[in-house]
């Protein structure tokens, strides 16, 4: 797996978060951001549960710029991929 580094939080405290990364091999986004507090995960399980696998995170509506960035970088890798006849996790047709 590699992934490309789109932006972090520039006014993230300590500099840890969040951070929004591209997989290079299935464009795939990679996000990390807060935990969500128990309120918030409340409401999510709303519409539907959160699988033990799962995690909700907040992410702060400035880094909305940068989550775009990161979605027109997967569909531009998916685009890609489709056009060299690869599906999306990056295989070709056939593969194991």
């Amino acid at each position: 797996m590699r992934l490309r580094f789109i932006a972090k939080d520039p006014e993230s405290p300590d500099g840890d978060s969040s951070t929004v990364w591209v997989d290079e091999e299935n464009s795939d986004l990679v996000i990390q951001g807060l935990k969500a507090d128990d309120g918030t995960e409340e409401e999510c399980r709303r519409t539907g549960r959160i699988p033990e696998h799962e995690g909700v995170f907040r992410v702060p509506a400035r880094m909305v710029r940068a989550l775009r960035e990161a979605c027109d970088v997967a569909e531009r890798g998916a685009d890609r991929r489709t056009a060299e006849g690869h599906g999306t996790d990056g295989r070709s047709p056939g593969d194991a």
